[in-house]
């Protein structure tokens, strides 16, 4: 399942985490992700990767982000 995601500047995904397999393509602006212990911002071009039931958060840069996620299998809530 994809989904366009859109955060406005300074916005906060905060920490979760679920069943689904995430990856995920940030297509402009720059966000620092939080996946397990780890911390890294990302820009247009980069990539993510969300293993199962691992924590993760997200916090857009001043900039904002704008990216592409794809869920395995599809998230319910979101259909």
């Amino acid at each position: 399942m994809c989904s366009l995601v859109e955060m406005n500047p300074g916005a906060v995904v905060r920490r979760h985490q679920h069943p689904h397999e995430q990856i995920g393509l940030v297509l402009a602006g720059r966000a620092l992700f939080r996946v397990g212990n780890v911390e890294k911002e990302l820009t247009a071009g980069e990539r993510y990767i969300i293993p199962s039931n691992v924590p993760h958060e997200v916090v857009a840069s001043e900039e904002g982000l704008r990216a592409l996620d794809v869920f395995y299998p599809p998230r319910r809530e979101y259909q």
